[in-house]
């Protein structure tokens, strides 16, 4: 507990904070929302599919460590955090996707921990934001046109060659992203099984038998998260009985939205797969699937570049 002064009638924040510990308090808060959220998409009870009331609750974890980030400040204070939580609560209070409350209640969850916080120190007490919220949401913005052009831009950075065939998914191209993976020197560390199903889904998307193929053959010698992967692009798997298994992670459900949604764009379902492109952005997950699940948003709803969720 930190020592505060008892002159007068409002505490004043003792000069030597212990700033490392408020991070932690904060991470703790966000953590243990974030831990709610994934527990109910994991689990078939609370919704099936994009009905499952985790996904707002995710949003709302996001959202909110999103907003504090984009304060831009090296320290922000602990009445800083409460009001842009309250000002993003309040922009998403009838988000048609939270019919149940389950998101609005998370809001409610963060802000009562905040409160708590500055009960235990002042709303005045400073902490490094960064610190205490990263990997919760893109430092930069929760703008998805800013966040999903700097994954684009990390990935041409590390690998020029792979940046030109997401340019090339971008533009719809998809034969030419196939000559160009198959082209590759050398595979971009870390994306190999993103590769993969880049590949299998452009074949398909060109013509479907040849894509049956193709995922047929990586079956044959892919491990179990592969198989996983195909199985969903594929429509061999439900969403349902991926999350039984992945629901906990955030970053393996944003793939099998996005997978699921390719599924749905083969069949030209468009209306499905723009459901679950919005699902897989929502997670804020800074992965190669969250860029290509925005390219394919933009070209099956163009209006959604100008007005993104």
């Amino acid at each position: 507990m930190p020592v505060v002064s008892t002159e007068g009638s409002v505490p004043e924040i003792a000069s030597q904070v212990d700033q490392v510990s408020i991070s932690q308090h904060v991470r703790q808060i966000f953590f243990t929302e974030r831990a709610d959220a994934n527990s109910k998409i994991g689990n078939e009870y609370w919704g099936r599919g994009h009905k499952n009331v985790g996904y707002p609750m995710m949003t709302a974890v996001v959202e909110s460590a999103a907003a504090i980030l984009q304060l831009n400040k090296r320290e922000v204070t602990l009445k800083e955090c409460q009001e842009a939580v309250e000002a993003v609560r309040l922009a998403n209070c009838d988000d048609p996707d939270d019919e149940d409350g389950f998101g609005a209640a998370t809001y409610h969850g963060i802000l009562r921990g905040l409160d708590e916080l500055m009960e235990m120190w002042v709303p005045s007490a400073p902490f490094s934001a960064v610190e205490a919220l990263e990997g919760f949401a893109p430092k930069d913005s929760y703008d998805p046109v800013e966040w999903i052009s700097n994954i684009s831009k990390s990935i041409k950075e590390a690998s020029p060659d792979f940046g030109v065939a997401l340019d090339l998914y971008a533009a719809g191209d998809f034969e030419s992203v196939i000559k160009t993976l198959y082209g590759l020197e050398s595979l971009p560390e870390g994306h190999v099984r993103s590769i993969a199903m880049m590949l299998v889904n452009c074949f398909y998307r060109i013509d479907v038998e040849q894509g049956r193929v193709e995922a047929e053959s990586y079956l044959e010698g892919t491990d179990f998260i592969m198989k996983n992967f195909l199985k969903l692009a594929t429509g061999a798997e439900t969403l349902e009985n991926y999350a039984a298994i992945w629901g906990g992670d955030s970053q393996m459900m944003a793939k099998g939205h996005y997978l699921v949604a390719c599924h749905h764009l083969i069949r030209q379902e468009f209306a499905q797969a723009i459901v679950e492109l919005d699902k897989c952005l929502s997670l804020r997950v800074p992965a190669i699937e969250s860029y290509l699940a925005w390219c394919d948003l933009i070209a099956a709803d163009p209006t959604r570049a100008q007005t993104p969720n």
